[in-house]
């Protein structure tokens, strides 16, 4: 519609200067021109249809232009008031300062096989921090280095049917995380894929399993939440015995602090959801979800 618009608009216009601009430098063209719209009055009719036309369009894209201008400056200090809010809650200083606390000795940082093992610690806060690698590779490294500096633990769940990376290029990264002594688990996703059908998620679910295990250890599995399917729900139909897994859900949570979403991390007074972690008491269980894909 724009370009039609765009070609009124030059079409208008031009009529109009080219009379002014042949009117003022007395050019017999403007002369030549008026004969013509006496000869053929339907040019007038064009030339004015044109003209309001054009007018409406050129009006119109200036209040747009306006509005718009008006609308940035009272929406640009909001966006940018809550966009600086969320690069300083999901910044790498911030999980430094986290994972320095869980260093200190009133915290035990564990892995879920330590849980399903019952190795809990009684006398200290018992934290297992997990990781989703839901949309991106690309932020892993950095995250693992940074807790790998720090000596901490924690586990990555990684999907095999994920829309922007797949199955093969994540196999590099979970060798490399396996032998850094990262724990690795499943986010799975098959009752989506087999498009609700549960026998076809269970054969998915287990194959998936079989694909992880060819390249690294791997214990621990947890649903990815999805529109239209709550992968969760094959889990009571899965033979964990058999495939010798356990769900990270199936933990019993004393607290659960995760940043699932992308959502901020901030509640109505302003206090960080991770500085929570100083209300647990000794013997009880934290579990830390944390998505690599937000943090800067």
């Amino acid at each position: 519609m724009w370009p039609l618009n765009a070609i009124l608009i030059v079409a208008s216009l031009s009529v109009w200067v080219f009379v002014g601009f042949s009117l003022l430098k007395r050019y017999r063209y403007a002369t030549r021109l008026f004969d013509m719209l006496r000869t053929y009055p339907f040019l007038v009719l064009i030339s004015l249809a044109l003209f309001a036309i054009g007018t409406y369009n050129l009006l119109y894209l200036i209040a747009s232009i306006l509005l718009t201008g008006i609308a940035g400056l009272l929406v640009c200090p909001f966006l940018l008031y809550h966009s600086l809010r969320w690069i300083n809650d999901y910044n790498y200083t911030k999980f430094r300062k986290l994972l320095e606390k869980i260093s200190s000795e009133g915290f035990a940082v564990l892995l879920f096989e330590d849980y399903n093992n019952d190795k809990l610690d009684s006398g200290k806060v018992n934290v297992f921090i997990r990781h989703d690698v839901d949309i991106s590779l690309k932020r892993i490294k950095k995250m693992a280095a940074l807790e790998k500096s720090m000596g901490t633990k924690s586990t990555y769940f990684f999907r095999l049917h994920a829309e922007r990376y797949n199955f093969e290029e994540a196999v590099p990264i979970i060798k490399e995380l396996s032998q850094e002594g990262f724990a690795i688990g499943l986010h799975y996703e098959t009752l989506s894929v087999a498009a609700g059908d549960r026998e076809k998620a269970i054969q998915i679910f287990t194959r998936d399993i079989e694909r992880i295990r060819e390249v690294a250890p791997m214990l621990v599995v947890a649903a990815h939440g999805q529109k239209g399917y709550n992968n969760r729900d094959i889990w009571e139909d899965v033979d964990k015995k058999t495939l010798q897994i356990s769900s990270a859900y199936d933990m019993k949570n004393d607290m659960y602090l995760s940043d699932a979403g992308g959502k901020s991390l901030r509640d109505k007074n302003g206090n960080y959801l991770f500085d929570r972690i100083y209300e647990a008491k000794p013997g009880q269980v934290v579990q830390i979800l944390i998505h690599p894909d937000w943090w800067t």
